[in-house]
This record gives C-alpha cells, structure tokens and sequence, in this order.
C-alpha cells in the first residue's frame, strides 16, 4: 500500500494534476460505457430480427412440409386409381376375349 501511495504522489505532482486525470479517466470510462450500451443495444436488435426471420422461416417450412405432405397423398391416390383402373381394362380385355 505505502509504495502504491508513493506511486500515485510521484505521478502527479499537484492535486489539481491528479483530479484532471481522474476526471478525464472518468469521461473516458462513461464513454466506454455509453458506447457498450449502445452495441448491447444494437445486438439486442439484431437477435430481435434474426428471431423474427428464424419464425418466419420455420413457418414456411411447415407450410412445404404440409404442402408436400398433401402431394404424397394426392400421388398415393392417383397410383391407386391407376392400379385399379389398369386392373378395369385388364377385365375388360378379358370380357372382351370372351365375346369374340
């Protein structure tokens, strides 16, 4: 402690000296701050958007996971049709062997 104190009087040769510095470190470290503040700020906007942009992304990959869901089932029905349709003209070729 003594020589930290010593330290400090040999730095600064007049009160006056010392409170210049002390009062300049404090504007210094108020801006420090005030510019951190503003950065918090700032990042807190950009995760607010990119938040916004994640929902909106998540939503439309429901609605195409939907979309291809609905698809498949179309798809899935129409090879039924299909498969039942062939299984039709296969009977009726079969009936129509018959009448010849």
């Amino acid at each position: 402690m003594l020589s930290a104190k010593q330290g400090r009087a040999q730095q600064f040769t007049t009160k006056a000296a010392r409170d210049k510095y002390l009062s300049d470190e404090i504007k210094s470290l108020k801006a420090y701050e005030s510019t951190q503040q503003k950065r918090v700020r700032d990042l807190s906007t950009d995760v607010e958007g990119a938040k916004e942009h994640l929902a909106g992304v998540l939503e439309r990959s429901q609605e195409q996971t939907q979309k291809n869901e609905e698809r498949r089932e179309k798809l899935r029905g129409m090879g039924e049709e299909v498969t039942a349709l062939r299984a039709r003209v296969d009977e009726m070729q079969e009936q129509r062997k018959w009448v010849n």
